[in-house]
C-alpha cells in the first residue's frame, strides 16, 4: 500500500504541475482509477490527496479531450460510490461536468455510459437553483 500512496502523490503532483496538458491529465486520471480499482482502500487517500478536485479540474480544462473525459468519469464514478467522494463531487460541480461530457462526446458509447453511471450517484439537482 505504501507504493500506492507514493504513486498517488506523484500522480497528483504531476497533474498539478501540468494542468494544460491533456495527456498528463488523461494519464493521471487513469492512474488514479487503476489505483482505486486495484486497492479499494485507496479511495479515501485519493479524496484526501485532492484527486477528486484534480479530475474535476481536468474535465473543466479539457472538455473535448475524450481520453481525459473518459478516465476522469471512470475515476469519479468509482469515487462517487464512497460517501466522502460523493460529497466532494457535489461541492465541485460534478453533475454539470458529467452532463457536458455526455453532450460533448455523445458518439462515444463508453464515455457516455460511464458519465451516466456517475450521474446516477449524484443527488437530484435542486429546484430553483438554476442549471
Amino acid at each position: 500500500e505504501n507504493i500506492m500512496v507514493q504513486a498517488l502523490a506523484l500522480t497528483v503532483r504531476s497533474m498539478r504541475e501540468h494542468p494544460k496538458k491533456p495527456l498528463v491529465q488523461e494519464y493521471g486520471c487513469g492512474t488514479m482509477y487503476n489505483i482505486v480499482l486495484s486497492t479499494p482502500a485507496m479511495c479515501g487517500a485519493v479524496c484526501e490527496e485532492g484527486g477528486v478536485q484534480m479530475a474535476l479540474d481536468a474535465m473543466r480544462a479539457h472538455p473535448l479531450a475524450t481520453g481525459t473525459q473518459l478516465n476522469a468519469c471512470s475515476l469519479l464514478k468509482v469515487l462517487s460510490e464512497n460517501g466522502k467522494g460523493l460529497g466532494l463531487l457535489e461541492q465541485g460541480g460534478a453533475r454539470a461536468l458529467f452532463t457536458a461530457a455526455i453532450s460533448n462526446h455523445m458518439y462515444n458509447r463508453e464515455l457516455v455510459e460511464m458519465a451516466q453511471l456517475a450521474l446516477k450517484y449524484m443527488p437530484a439537482a435542486q429546484e430553483g437553483g438554476g442549471a
